[in-house]
């Protein structure tokens, strides 16, 4: 894991949902006021840029800023998906290992 400066462009995610609601409100006007503050918690992107965490942030910076503007992500290089796949690859591999011992 690592943080990069990347461009808001280069970040992949689905899509941006706009709710109506006094918390979703309250977030943007406390978003607006205070900025993208990477402290107070970082967008966490995937190893292909794909947001992991931080989805209403990032769409918020977008509409403010556009896809040329520069913000601090954290990225992970290794995802679940990556460990889930090595598990299944390898699980053969243990199930003789196990049979083996038994006998």
């Amino acid at each position: 894991m690592s943080y990069k400066r990347i461009k808001l462009k280069k970040i992949r995610q689905g899509h941006c949902v706009s709710l109506d609601t006094p918390k979703r409100q309250k977030f943007e006007e406390d978003f607006y006021n205070e900025g993208y503050q990477p402290r107070k918690g970082v967008i966490t992107v995937g190893f292909d840029n794909k947001i992991m965490n931080g989805n209403h942030r990032y769409c918020l910076l977008l509409q403010k800023f556009g896809g040329e503007h520069k913000i601090i992500v954290k990225k992970k290089y290794i995802s679940f998906g990556i460990i889930r796949i090595l598990g299944i690859i390898m699980l053969p591999f243990i199930m003789i290992k196990k049979i083996y011992i038994k006998n």
